[in-house]
């Protein structure tokens, strides 16, 4: 694999690589396509060798995988294309076609590239066609070319992959979303907050096509969005402070907003329905995980009991609550960020309130918890399973990868200006770790490391 030489590699991602058994040859940033390939084969082939070599370029996808077959012959991997982009047209260089070069190709002889490449100043382009007068390339074509190197056929693959990876209860095209389950009330409230949405908050929701029972369950369609969703920026991406500067003030704004919306109804006791369902929730994993019922160590060897450290947390709570609209599960997994404007949109809310009632109210501090356990507590590190728990029995060590940018001081400059209290949603957000813990009964690694979070906010909280 090549990569720039100003490309920092984070460990973890280093080590995955290693125990792939794949090497890295960084390369000059300023080097051009030509003198990129010229490179990797000089360091990679010797004259001796006569294996071939495969270049699969990284902005190129195909969802089958290469015929390694043709290792040591000359294939040149073709696709066809509706983008009117810029491609190297395949034409009677090689066979007569309108197809485009799709970024894989196969060398029988890689010294003999490396000379094209240096007697045509580097131009890959060139360098092929002079190659393929000794060396004639036969062509593969591939109806399974995703191409991910333009804005357009980025968004335009990205739709592909996310619809392949779409279950039965999720339909995905490029023009709508349509989800349908069995849980007919959980759907219907989702589909009942759009419908629902306060005029003034409009703007960062989805556009609900339609909705209605299907089948013996609910369903409802959504225009498709193409922006990613937070999770995928997060804990994937590579962006600067400033970009995420940007990403959590519109999270901000976006809460503000919604607390200035007031129930004109009755609305629950949020902070007693609260207590009782972490409660309950920890007493049933405890129920089937009895060793979490006595004490727990950290790496440091401190003591800790669950059901203690969340008694102490509820008393940071405030038990007074203000009823406004919000989303219900405002995750970075249900935030989408378009960057064209800058600003955030929304998918899959709760729509529940906490006695099960169809609502697009409830107490916001519940959302802006739910933003914290994503950028504090690292929750989608955990879900995407992109950690390591040291369990003996009793003591629990986690580990996580380094992120590409810590949110906690671009989260408690918000709380600077914010009606709200940092240490309150700190302790609000640790109680979720624990509630949510029989939720996961089937990824005992994951309950562990939720266990191991929760700890160490409550250790935050109390410094």
């Amino acid at each position: 694999m090549t990569l720039p030489k100003n490309f920092p590699i984070g460990s973890w991602d280093k080590q995955a690589l290693t125990e792939a058994n794949i090497n890295i040859i960084q390369i000059d940033e300023n080097f051009s396509l030509g003198q990129s390939i010229a490179f990797c084969l000089a360091s990679a082939c010797t004259a001796e060798d006569d294996d071939g070599v495969i270049i699969y370029y990284g902005d190129t996808l195909l969802r089958n995988p290469v015929n390694l077959q043709n290792m040591g012959k000359n294939v040149i991997y073709t696709a066809r294309s509706d983008f009117n982009y810029v491609w190297m047209k395949i034409n009677d260089g090689f066979e007569s076609s309108d197809a485009v070069f799709c970024g894989v190709l196969s060398i029988g002889n890689p010294q003999l590239l490396i000379r094209s490449l240096i007697s045509t100043n580097f131009d890959f382009t060139k360098s092929l066609f002079k190659y393929n007068e000794t060396n004639q390339f036969v062509q593969e074509h591939r109806s399974d070319w995703l191409d991910f190197g333009h804005l357009n056929t980025f968004y335009d693959s990205k739709t592909i992959v996310t619809t392949e990876r779409a279950f039965n209860e999720l339909i995905i095209n490029k023009y709508f979303v349509k989800k349908r389950s069995q849980k007919k009330k959980k759907l219907h409230a989702e589909a009942n907050w759009f419908s629902n949405v306060p005029e003034e908050m409009a703007y960062y929701a989805a556009m609900l096509i339609s909705h209605g029972e299907e089948d013996n369950g609910y369903c409802y369609k959504l225009e498709y969005l193409y922006s990613p969703t937070l999770t995928e920026l997060f804990v994937y991406g590579n962006h600067p402070q400033a970009i995420w500067g940007q990403i959590i003030n519109s999270c901000f704004h976006f809460i503000e907003r919604s607390y200035e919306i007031r129930n004109p109804g009755p609305s629950v006791d949020f902070y007693k329905s609260l207590i009782s369902k972490n409660e309950t929730r920890l007493d049933e994993f405890i129920a089937a995980n009895p060793r979490f019922g006595n004490v727990v160590k950290d790496a440091e060897g401190n003591h800790f009991m669950l059901k203690e450290i969340l008694a102490e947390i509820h008393k940071a709570i405030n038990p007074e609550s203000r009823s406004s609209f919000v989303h219900g599960d405002f995750c970075f997994s249900n935030i989408l960020y378009d960057f064209k404007k800058n600003d955030i949109k929304v998918i899959d809310p709760r729509g529940i309130d906490f006695d099960g009632n169809l609502s697009i109210y409830g107490d916001i501090r519940y959302d802006l918890a739910k933003i914290l356990h994503s950028a504090i507590g690292k929750y989608d590190y955990i879900v995407s399973d992109r950690f390591h728990i040291q369990d003996d029995g009793e003591t629990l060590i986690l580990e996580l990868p380094e992120s590409s940018i810590d949110l906690t001081k671009l989260i408690k400059k918000q709380f600077e200006t914010s009606s709200f209290s940092y240490t309150e949603i700190l302790a609000l957000t640790a109680t979720l770790f624990l509630s949510m813990l029989p939720l996961h009964y089937d990824h005992p690694n994951r309950q562990q490391a939720f266990v191991a979070t929760a700890i160490n906010l409550y250790k935050e909280l109390t410094k």
